[in-house]
């Protein structure tokens, strides 16, 4: 069976064959699918190398990924040669029309998964991203829910415009259009940078940890697909999964609702939510900022503000019935100040409030300052045997004065990690030519620095002491 679309012709092999068994969803399934999906989804694909993900046996077989485009492609399907690091070349697919897609749908490509960059700037990703993972062995979504809003509110505050999506698997991507004037190296940086924040705020519910064993039922907030060559499934792609579940644009009203999961929606119902809704990323390039400034931006907010986002914002109107915020109130049973906090706040704070909260927050901040017990310590000092420990008071002058790099580390069992981050971006803003360590408190695991610099900051492993 041939079909025409577009300019290329399309020969069906074996339509009646069960590529999801449960749920009885044939390859014609899937190809009509991807068919009628096309118009919506190849803006989303257009001009980026593609990664196959294959199962011409059905999804109880063992599939595959597949980066190179075979031989017996047809000549109208669009490709890109790419040089390998380590030597050689991948010529990628690259899918710009309907065809192609109903294409690979005949190929059994159930899920395409796309660079973050396109073909004629693959070092300069346009978009950044978040996959927040729920803990391994649950079913409890909220979360995950939970998490998205407060990255939402922080990523808003820098100047960006968050969207979101389900995977289609388990959890969320919060996606960030941008402008292509930064490297894969500075978004990752300013990715990991944000997520450091938010799991310093709560490292009991929130991880970096890529190894599952040691999430210890935490919400993995994953980074690592904002580098080159990485891939995330494509907009609407199939998962392979029972029932054919969707990697699907939703709106943020949504991520508020209870009853949302990573699989809402599917092959059979997609058509039903697209009616009443539309795409709700159409246009979503419009919005794409510079990372570059957001840096900046990262650098002027407060570590406090990282503080008050995780009891600011919830994915429930009542604080009291949502799940996160009980579990956080629960961990800060001795902490009167936040018991009151989530007593006293029923509903989500609107800007205005928030506003007038950073502004108490920081001055209470600043009141502090001169009793607070931190140090700065001097390395170039240090080595000579001098005088190297210096007080707030000290610190600017000496530091103009003849050094280029300083440490500050966290003693302090009044202040937390992020009052310290403060500190250092205040520091660079003042003197933008120095190097800062800034040594964390240790948080279940080993301990690690921020390095901060005109660059902007940079987390590290601390060298063991």
């Amino acid at each position: 069976m041939k079909k025409k679309i577009d300019k290329g012709i399309v020969e069906i092999t074996n339509p009646d064959r069960i590529l999801f068994p449960k749920s009885k969803i044939t390859k014609s399934d899937l190809i009509d699918y991807y068919e009628c999906i096309a118009d919506i989804m190849i803006p989303y694909m257009q001009d980026r190398p593609l990664t196959m993900v294959r199962y011409p046996s059905g999804i109880t077989k063992e599939g595959f990924y597949q980066k190179d485009m075979p031989e017996y492609f047809p000549d109208w399907i669009k490709n890109k040669t790419i040089k390998k690091g380590t030597g050689g070349i991948t010529t990628y697919v690259v899918c710009n029309n309907p065809a192609t897609l109903v294409y690979l749908a005949n190929q059994a490509v159930i899920t395409p998964h796309l660079w973050l960059s396109k073909i004629d700037k693959l070092d300069y990703p346009d978009m950044l991203i978040f996959d927040l993972d729920p803990p391994e062995g649950t079913s409890k979504f909220s979360l995950v829910r939970a998490v998205a809003f407060r990255l939402k509110e922080i990523l808003e505050s820098l100047d960006l415009v968050p969207f979101v999506k389900t995977t289609g698997s388990k959890g969320l991507h919060i996606v960030v259009p941008l402008k292509r004037t930064a490297d894969f190296e500075t978004v990752r940086a300013a990715a990991q940078t944000i997520a450091q924040c938010l799991v310093n705020d709560d490292p009991k519910h929130l991880t970096l940890e890529v190894r599952k064993e040691k999430r210890r039922g935490r919400v993995f907030i994953d980074t690592l697909r904002n580098a080159y060559a990485q891939t995330v499934v494509a907009p609407y792609g199939v998962r392979p999964i029972e029932k054919a579940p969707i990697a699907t644009p939703i709106l943020w009203d949504e991520v508020a609702d209870k009853k949302l999961t990573a699989q809402r929606y599917t092959i059979k119902n997609i058509f039903t939510y697209l009616e009443k809704h539309g795409d709700v990323w159409q246009g979503m390039n419009t919005y794409a900022r510079s990372i570059k400034n957001a840096v900046k931006n990262l650098v002027f907010l407060g570590g406090i503000i990282f503080c008050f986002y995780s009891t600011a914002f919830c994915a429930e109107v009542n604080h009291e019935k949502c799940e996160y915020c009980i579990l956080k109130c629960q961990d800060n049973k001795e902490d009167t100040e936040i018991n009151n906090y989530f007593k006293s706040k029923r509903r989500i704070m609107t800007l205005p409030e928030i506003e007038v909260l950073k502004k108490q927050k920081t001055e209470e901040y600043e009141n502090n300052l001169d009793n607070n017990p931190w140090y700065v310590q001097c390395l170039e000092c240090q080595k000579r045997k001098a005088r190297s420990v210096f007080c707030r008071n000290e610190i600017v002058d000496h530091i103009k004065n003849h050094i280029k790099k300083v440490t500050i580390e966290n003693r302090s069992e009044l202040y937390g990690n992020e009052f310290f981050c403060t500190l250092c971006r205040l520091l660079i803003i003042t003197c933008p030519d120095i190097h800062i360590e800034l040594h964390l408190a240790d948080i279940n695991g080993p301990k690690s620095c921020l390095i901060f610099s005109k660059k902007g900051p940079k987390l590290q492993k601390r060298a063991k002491d």
